[in-house]
Order: C-alpha cells, then structure tokens, then sequence
C-alpha cells in the first residue's frame, strides 16, 4: 500500500508539470470563445405545479380588484351624471368660443401660445388600462413638439402622470397634489390646484388636459382651454358688453371669475376621470383574469402530460426489468 500511494503521488506530480507546461506553451494563444447554446430541459412536476399556484393566486386577486371596480363603477358613473357633467357643459359653454375651448385631441397636437399653465388630471393607481399612459403620452408630444418656442408650469393631479413626465420634464414641475380620490371628492379638495393660478400669472393661457367619458369600454383625452385673467377682459369683451360692474374692479372681477370657472372646470375632470378609471380598472382586470386562467389551463394540461410521462417511463423500466429476469431464469 506505501509503495502504491508513492506511485500515485508521483504521477499527479508529473502530470500537474506536463499540464503546467502545456499551459505555458499555449498561453499566447488566441482565447477560445464560448459558444452558448440553448438548454431545453424538462420542466420538473415541482416548478409546474409552484407556477400554477402562483398564477391561480394571480387570478384570484385579478378577479377582486375587477368585482371592487365594478361594484364602485355605479356610484362614480352616477357622479360623473349629476355633478360632472353639468360643472363641465355649464361652465365651458358660458363663453364658449369667446377665449375658452374645448379640443379633442386626435393624432394631432393641439396648438400652444408663448406661455402656458398645464393642468393634467391624472390617478394614484395603476392597472387602469391606458387612462394613464395615453395622458402621459398625449403631454409629452405637446411638450416636446412646442420645446424651444413655448414655455410651461406643469401643475399635475395624481402621481401617475407626476412619475410619467418627472424624468423629462421636471423643470416644468410647479405642483403635485395626490391622493385625491382616497375619499369622496368635494369641491373644497381642488383648492390646491387653484392657488396656482395666484402663484403663476406670466403665462398666456391655461389648458386642463384629462380623459372624457363615452362609454363603459371607451374614453378621449380632451384640452379644455381658458385664458389668462388679464386676458379676459380682451378676449371675451363681446360677451360681457353692456355689463356694468358695481363697486368692482375688472381686474378683480375676471380674477375671481377665472378661479371659480377653474375650479368648476377642474372638480368636473377629476370626478370625470374617476369613472374613466374605474372602468378602464374594471376592463383590465377582467382581461388579466381570463389570461391568468387560460395559462394555468395550458399549464394543468402541461402538468398532466409530464406526469403521465413519467408515470410511462418508470412502467416501461419496471417491464423491462422484469422481463429481462425471467428471460435469466
């Protein structure tokens, strides 16, 4: 046994300097590079069944959210009836056409002027469809197509949209105000975005972009624009013609006229998009809920397979085996 060990620790000496050698031979050689290839290997009855799992979990928090949104779609699809759309249809027809506008926004990208407040309504909460992204979209191509020859204050309603345009735009950024459908909205909720309008007064007009309702399964991104108070007096003289104004100066007065038309306008947007959110919400989900149970049917039936197979293979071993024992007795 000594003599054996002896030998053996010489041969892996003789072999460590050969090597050792060979390595220093070809160690300027041109490196190999490795070439990858595609592993496919079976997919164990573990994982499968852990997927499966994960996905009916999945499914089952999909199908919640999509039975909450549409239990709360009533009521906002109510509210959005009786006190959305009278605030909105009163008040941008009150001078309509006289320095305040109404666009839906195509494929276009609506015109700007030299200095603008951008109001943008927005949500707190994903997985609403593309009631976010289309906004966040829709802004950015105003944004970029006017960079250079217009200037803007950004004042966003919703951390979504603030998220959005943060990383290109956050020299615009004047205010963000968030939570706001955390509970029931009232009118006293959209102060915040009012004050701006005392803090930013060098701009020439103020555009509120949000989503407009049309029905359960669609919505429109819609600028409402109005104009600067001082403006006012220049752009709507036609309308107010005639009027005589007790004990008031008219810079106050438009002052006053534009908040109140402002936040009307803005109070209207938001519980607008409310709805808009909750049923794009309630759509969306539905949709990840149909998914999420066709995958784990694709799934189950792939499970069911592998098994089979392995149930097939160990059969086949077992047969084998025995068949080649009787062939030996």
């Amino acid at each position: 046994f000594f003599w054996t060990s002896m030998f053996a620790r010489s041969l892996c000496r003789s072999t460590f300097r050969v090597s050792q050698a060979s390595a220093l031979r070809y160690e300027r050689a041109a490196p190999l590079i490795p070439q990858y290839q595609q592993q496919r290997n079976a997919t164990s009855l573990k994982e499968l069944k852990n997927r499966m799992n994960t996905i009916k979990t999945i499914q089952k928090i999909t199908s919640s959210m999509n039975k909450l949104a549409t239990s709360r779609l009533k009521a906002a699809r109510e509210r959005n009836e009786d006190l959305a759309q009278p605030f909105l249809e009163i008040n941008m027809a009150f001078l309509k056409g006289n320095g305040m506008e109404e666009i839906v926004v195509g494929d276009e990208v609506p015109k700007t002027k030299p200095k603008e407040l951008v109001i943008v309504v927005s949500t707190d909460r994903g997985m609403c469809g593309a009631t976010n992204s289309g906004i966040i979209r829709n802004v950015k191509s105003l944004l970029l197509a006017n960079r250079g020859e217009s200037e803007y204050y950004l004042a966003i309603a919703g951390s979504k949209a603030a998220s959005g345009l943060k990383r290109d735009f956050i020299k615009y950024y004047h205010t963000n105000v968030q939570e706001l459908g955390k509970k029931k909205l009232s009118f006293v909720d959209v102060e915040p975005l009012i004050t701006v309008l005392s803090e930013v007064t060098d701009y020439d007009r103020l555009r509120i972009v949000a989503n407009q309702w049309e029905s359960v399964v669609a919505s429109r991104i819609v600028h409402r624009l109005l104009p600067n108070p001082k403006n006012m007096i220049d752009e709507m003289k036609e309308s107010y013609y005639g009027y005589e104004y007790d004990n008031t100066e008219e810079a106050e007065l438009f002052q006053n006229l534009q908040e109140h038309l402002t936040a009307c306008i803005i109070y209207g947007c938001i519980i607008e998009n409310q709805a808009v959110e909750l049923a794009a919400r309630m759509n969306s989900m539905d949709n990840a809920t149909n998914n999420a149970g066709d995958m784990h049917n694709n799934l189950s039936l792939l499970y069911n397979r592998t098994r089979q197979a392995g149930i097939t293979t160990e059969l086949s071993e077992i047969i084998a085996g025995a068949a080649s024992v009787q062939e030996q007795d």
